[in-house]
């Protein structure tokens, strides 16, 4: 029998030790150039912003375990400065359960909270070769801007 999935806000450090397997899968399957982009998360940077108010992290748990997360930075938004935005950093569910709703269920979840707290905007950002459109759609946003990337390094 399939344990209860647990959608929570959790903070950096208890989040951490549990995912850090995923954000390997995570990097695998949708990093661009991976003989440049080396996997390395700044951690110290993620607390500096989890310490500013910035950062959100919601996450799928079931038995315990990490199966999907959702990160957002939240601020006033750089344009319009009277919009509170969040906008993602990452968002993935486990391959082994996709096709069972929990993207829609955690991007529902993370909507939910943002929204409580007085966010009014929020994007999600997702790589062209893993689209997440159907599961976006569900969680009611709209497909707005497209992103060019570019390797200007050695």
């Amino acid at each position: 029998m399939k344990s209860e999935t647990v959608l929570q806000r959790e903070a950096y450090d208890s989040y951490l030790p549990d995912v850090l397997a995923l954000y390997e899968q995570h990097w695998l399957e949708v990093c661009w150039r991976r003989d440049k982009f080396n996997l390395a998360p700044d951690h110290a940077k993620y607390r500096a912003l989890e310490k500013a108010g910035i950062l959100r992290i919601y996450t799928a748990r079931e038995s315990g375990i990490v199966v999907g997360y959702a990160l957002f930075m939240v601020s006033q938004h750089l344009h319009y400065k009277d919009i509170k935005v969040a906008v993602n950093d990452l968002f993935f569910v486990s391959p082994d359960r996709r096709g069972e709703w929990l993207g829609v269920k955690l991007l529902k979840f993370a909507r939910d909270s943002l929204r409580a707290e007085g966010v009014q905007a929020w994007t999600l950002r997702m790589k062209k070769n893993l689209s997440w459109d159907a599961i976006a759609k569900r969680a009611g946003l709209e497909e707005v801007d497209r992103v060019w990337l570019g390797w200007l390094g050695a």
